[in-house]
């Protein structure tokens, strides 16, 4: 019988892996996390810190500037804003590279060529400390204005001013935390370049014609243009093209979009280029420069009482200016009449009104040019032996400097006392052949014996002369008068008669031998030597206005003392 026997067998599970080795990993990687954000955050607080630093140091910078403006702004004041005081560059007291636009503040009450002081860094306490001679080290001064602005590095160099401490906990007494510059530059001495033009907006009556819009616009005071170192014209802002952009300009960089004359633009090179040139605009008061020192000025034809009788008259136009609808009545009309419905916006010529005026200022052109020249000679330059003659030439210009249009009159007079008196000696013939007085000679009679020359204002141009503005005696306008040709005759009673528009001594086809008159001599040889004598004298010219109500005397000049002469032939 089978036997069965029956064994024990004991079950076990499996072993069990170990995981100590993935536990090291997550600690490795949590501590070069903690590594890292150390790092960043080490990183991250020093950039901080350096944006902070630049932050306090950008603070600081600013609040120097800030510093250095209110110094300026200090300086300015105390040293330029008395109305007494007027102002320069240094271009012309001893200005060098980097100092020739500091700006010098002048008394105007006192003279010399020395300044009050020069608004410049460094001048705060001892107000001529820096002059347009000093030189600065690189290290003691800052560039304020270099070739971004002129296209010239260190165009305009300041000292450094050290800004040092005042009982600041911590630190040293007068221990340096700064420095600051600063320099004042003079808009005064810029043209004022972008001057929109003013007019075009009047066409109301009687400016509703073109040719009375035109006058206008010659009648005014427009401002300054644009032109290079030759006189040429850069651009205008008035022109068409530039009419809107001219309209429109307030900062400097502006102007390099304006038209220039020719093609293209002014663009940033050229504007760069005249960075101490030109301005946009110009501010200005009314000062009064005087010792008075009554302060601002209003507009002085508000107070005429303070220009003197002669330019109360001239302001008030009223009883002189036209009538816009009638013709003129006054008792000094201008000639010609422009168009009927012409309203003249001119001033009349004022003399003093009395002897005791005389110093008062006067409403009358400036002899802006005078030339009286004599020539003695044989009869009609002859060789042969003739008795002598003299013959005269002169040219004469008389200038308006007002910014207003002057009435022209119908002729200006100018008498002339105290010619000299000539002595002619032939040194073949021997003896004296002539010694007259040229006063004598060509002297018109009257008290003074003066000689006389007219000065008449011939509206109408020639025959065929085009383009010539005579109606207007125009702001800033120079006339001209010269000599006619007049071999004979006795001096005319109410002067010897002028060319007027006249610049040159002979027009085409004309030929002028001066003013001629016979002296009282004995026949000479034209061909032999001999000399002139002439006496040392003193010149007296008065110019009048010729008006049909009797003659007014505008102004009595003085010439310099001529000195004897003699002149060989």
């Amino acid at each position: 019988m089978p036997r069965f026997q029956l064994s024990s067998f004991n079950f076990q599970p499996p072993p069990q892996r170990r995981s100590g080795g993935f536990a090291l990993l997550i600690t490795i990687t949590l501590l070069a996390f903690v590594v890292l954000l150390l790092v960043g955050l080490a990183a991250y607080t020093r950039v901080e810190t350096a944006i902070s630093g630049n932050t306090q140091k950008q603070a600081q910078a600013r609040q120097n500037a800030l510093l250095a403006l209110d110094v300026a702004l200090g300086q300015l004041q105390l040293h330029a804003g008395p109305d007494q005081r007027v102002t320069a560059t240094a271009e012309g007291f001893n200005g060098v590279a980097g100092t020739r636009y500091y700006t010098g503040v002048w008394d105007a009450r006192t003279s010399g060529a020395e300044p009050l002081t020069w608004l410049v860094s460094g001048n705060e306490t001892d107000p001529l400390t820096v002059s347009p001679a000093t030189t600065f080290a690189t290290a003691t001064a800052a560039e304020l204005v270099g070739l971004k602005s002129t296209l010239t590095a260190n165009n305009v160099r300041a000292p450094l001013v050290p800004i040092t401490t005042v009982g600041v906990p911590g630190l040293a007494a007068n221990a340096p935390i700064g420095r600051y510059a600063w320099w004042v530059g003079d808009q005064g001495v810029k043209a004022p370049v972008a001057l929109a033009g003013s007019t075009d907006a009047i066409t109301y009556p009687p400016f509703d014609s073109p040719e009375l819009r035109d006058r206008i616009r010659q009648q005014i005071s427009l401002g300054a243009g644009a032109t290079d170192a030759t006189g040429a014209p850069v651009f205008e802002p008035r022109a068409a093209n530039n009419a809107s952009n001219a309209a429109n300009t307030t900062a400097f960089n502006q102007l390099a979009f304006l038209n220039l004359s020719t093609t293209g633009t002014v663009g940033l090179t050229t504007l760069r280029n005249r960075y101490h040139d030109w301005t946009p605009n110009n501010f200005n008061v009314l000062a009064d420069t005087s010792a008075s020192s009554i302060g601002l000025r209003r507009d002085l034809s508000l107070a005429p009482s303070l220009l003197g009788p002669a330019a109360q008259a001239w302001l008030d136009y009223p009883s002189y200016m036209e009538d816009p609808a009638t013709s003129a009545t006054s008792a000094f009309p201008p000639l010609p009449l422009v168009s009927a419905d012409s309203l003249r916006r001119r001033f009349v010529m004022q003399p003093p009104v009395s002897a005791a005026a005389a110093a008062q200022p006067l409403i009358a052109p400036v002899l802006s040019y005078f030339l009286l020249s004599f020539n003695v000679r044989t009869q009609g330059g002859s060789a042969a032996t003739l008795p002598l003659e003299v013959r005269a030439f002169w040219k004469i210009g008389l200038w308006n400097p007002y910014t207003s249009a002057l009435v022209p009159e119908t002729s200006l007079r100018l008498e002339i006392t105290d010619l000299p008196t000539v002595r002619v000696e032939n040194d073949s013939l021997g003896g004296v052949a002539a010694s007259d007085s040229l006063q004598s000679v060509f002297g018109a009679g009257g008290p003074n014996n003066a000689m006389k020359i007219l000065l008449p204002w011939d509206a109408v141009p020639p025959s065929g002369v085009t383009g010539e503005d005579r109606a207007s005696w125009l702001p800033g306008r120079v006339y001209n008068w010269r000599s006619i040709e007049q071999p004979t005759g006795t001096p005319p009673s109410d002067g010897y008669p002028s060319r007027f528009y006249a610049k040159a001594y002979t027009a085409p086809g004309e030929a002028n031998g001066g003013v001629i008159r016979p002296l009282a001599s004995a026949p000479v040889d034209g061909d032999n030597e001999g000399h002139i004598d002439g006496d040392a004298r003193t010149l007296t010219v008065k110019i009048f206005a010729v008006r049909p109500n009797g003659d007014v005397e505008l102004a009595t000049l003085t010439s310099p003392r001529f000195t004897a002469f003699t002149t060989n032939r």
